[in-house]
């Protein structure tokens, strides 16, 4: 009779090979000897990534399963329902945990049975590398709650409703599902020494100008549901600089309508000095409190006419989100998630 796996370990992706095949090379190593169960949530990846169970067999106890292209929110949903363990970890396909994490993560979990979840550590090894064009993920103090990084109590997920599957793209799901199981009473530690490297990665151009500003209206649907947890992390909304640039280039573009130059030219001038200020601290690098001047003039070239469309893209997201999610109420007072 087969054992129960101590733990099921769940990692959404939509290809990611490369990655995922180091991901998975790691938790041969940090696995070894235990009954622990991986799912890969294949999620509608171009080419189905069935292969790596095969390609792991033997090395790791990996399970494959595939859905439509429906996001994370819904991939992880999938995956944690298919876990056989009643402890669940989340992980992202561009992690590599580090030695001794496992063990870091779970056994607060099993030593503590009124524990809801366990947060860990999440570090960028090469943050040296940081560019305007990178993606990279860090929580060195907890309280981030990102599913790159974190393990919970099935049972906890199951009473929060599990990922609210709204979330169609990946922004805020994952600390919508921690603060409904705060919001129940449930407890999140946070472990240091459990270690996982997100490493600074290159992203395109088209992703870091549209594909991240779509998904800024987003923000009111957790907003709705937990405005006091909400208020507690200072997520924030779009700050007064991308208002006051969308307005000022309406109110040129009215001047101008009305036959009026002198005012469009001035109130035109201003609008240029917001943008050259966005963009700006858009494009610095590192931990620096200042803007960084000596970015290269490839740099700014290749990302200014992309900038330009992304910030009223963006404030067009932020509008949608509050006309479309103005129905939702907060969670504390219902009672229940509102789906």
């Amino acid at each position: 009779m087969n054992q129960k796996p101590v733990a099921s370990i769940i990692i959404p992706s939509r290809g990611m090979e490369h990655s995922l095949r180091r991901l998975f090379e790691i938790l041969a190593l940090e696995l070894a000897g235990q009954n622990v169960e991986v799912i890969l949530v294949d999620d509608g990846s171009e080419k189905p990534l069935i292969f790596l169970a095969d390609e792991f067999s033997g090395k790791l106890n990996l399970r494959v399963i595939r859905q439509k292209p429906k996001g994370p929110a819904v991939a992880r949903n999938f995956g944690w329902k298919s876990a056989q363990s009643d402890l669940v970890i989340f992980l992202d396909s561009d992690v590599l945990p580090q030695p001794g994490w496992f063990s870091a993560l779970i056994n607060p979990l099993m030593q503590d049975p009124g524990l809801a979840g366990v947060e860990g550590k999440t570090i960028s090894s090469n943050i040296e590398d940081l560019t305007p064009f990178s993606h990279f993920l860090y929580n060195l103090k907890g309280g981030v709650y990102l599913t790159c990084n974190i393990a919970y109590r099935k049972e906890w997920i199951e009473r929060a409703g599990g990922f609210d599957e709204r979330f169609i793209h990946p922004w805020r799901e994952d600390s919508d599902l921690a603060f409904s199981i705060l919001e129940r009473g449930g407890k999140i530690l946070f472990e240091p020494k459990a270690v996982v490297d997100h490493p600074v990665r290159k992203v395109d151009l088209w992703r870091l100008f549209w594909f991240y500003p779509i998904r800024r209206g987003y923000d009111w649907l957790i907003y709705r549901k937990h405005p006091q947890y909400w208020r507690q992390l200072e997520f924030g909304f779009p700050d007064k600089s991308e208002l006051t640039f969308c307005l000022t280039f309406m109110i040129a573009l009215g001047f101008f309508v009305l036959d009026l130059p002198v005012p469009g030219l001035i109130t035109l001038l201003f609008h240029q000095a917001v943008y050259n200020h966005i963009f700006l601290r858009r494009l610095y690098f590192g931990k620096r409190t200042s803007y960084n001047f000596s970015v290269p003039w490839r740099i700014f070239i290749k990302a200014y006419p992309f900038f330009y469309p992304s910030v009223f893209l963006s404030m067009g997201s932020f509008i949608w989100g509050w006309v479309r999610f103005m129905g939702v109420k907060p969670a504390i007072e219902s009672g229940k998630d509102e789906k």
